[in-house]
């Protein structure tokens, strides 16, 4: 669309989706909450912005990157790793 904002292409492109698409509503809150999306007619449910706000893991929680984890394939019972 030439000659429009990067905004208000944004905002075409919500409000043309209203009428026949439907939402992935983790894009949309990931992508596209900084937009009035219920002002472009958006039926958001009431939840779709879920409080994320948890404390992080500790080290021991996300592993680590230089020792590789055996995995075992619950069909055969063969372990590798990757």
């Amino acid at each position: 669309m030439q000659g429009l904002t990067e905004e208000k292409e944004r905002e075409i492109t919500i409000r043309d989706n209203t009428q026949q698409g439907e939402w992935d509503m983790d894009l949309l809150s990931a992508s596209w909450s900084d937009l009035p999306l219920t002002d472009w007619g958006v039926d958001l449910p009431a939840d779709w912005m879920k409080d994320t706000n948890f404390p992080p893991g500790t080290e021991a929680d996300q592993g680590r990157l230089d020792q590789k984890k055996p995995i075992k394939c619950p069909e055969c019972g063969h372990e590798f790793t990757t």
